[in-house]
C-alpha cells in the first residue's frame, strides 16, 4: 500500500499531493519566548489524532517546563489557535514576551529546526 502525501495550498487547505510533486514540509509559525520557542509545521502526511481523525499540523514547545510537549491539528485554523495558546502558556510561566522568529533566525538553527519546526508567515 502506497502512502498518500498531502500539501497545503494557497488557501491553507489540505489537498492530496500529485504523484509528480515532492513533499516539502511547510513552516507556518515559530515564536521565541525567552529561551523557549513554540513552532508549528505542516507535516504533509496524516498522523492520528486522539479523536481518530488525521492531523496534518504539529505544534511543539522547546524549552521551558513544557519542553517536548506537542499537539496535532487537522486544519490550519485549528493549528494557529493551538500555536497561540501554547505561546501564551509558555509566556505566562516564564514571564517573557513572545517574539516571532525570522527566516534568518530559523536558517541559523537549521540543523535543529528543519526536522519539523516552523517559520513565521503571519502574512498568510
Amino acid at each position: 500500500m502506497e502512502l498518500q502525501l498531502y500539501r497545503l495550498n494557497e488557501a491553507m487547505e489540505v489537498e492530496p499531493l500529485p504523484a509528480h510533486d515532492s513533499l516539502a514540509m511547510r513552516w507556518l509559525a515559530a515564536t521565541k519566548v525567552g529561551d523557549a520557542w513554540v513552532s508549528t509545521v505542516f507535516l504533509g502526511v496524516p498522523l492520528p489524532l486522539p479523536d481518530g481523525g488525521a492531523g496534518f499540523f504539529e505544534m511543539l514547545i522547546r524549552g521551558s517546563p513544557f519542553d517536548g510537549e506537542f499537539e496535532r491539528a487537522a486544519s490550519w485554523k485549528e493549528a494557529m489557535a493551538i500555536h497561540a495558546r501554547m505561546v501564551q502558556r509558555v509566556a505566562d510561566v516564564t514571564g517573557c514576551r513572545p517574539e516571532s522568529l525570522s527566516d534568518s533566525d530559523l536558517s541559523a538553527m537549521s540543523d535543529v529546526v528543519r526536522v519539523g519546526h516552523a517559520a513565521d508567515n503571519s502574512d498568510r
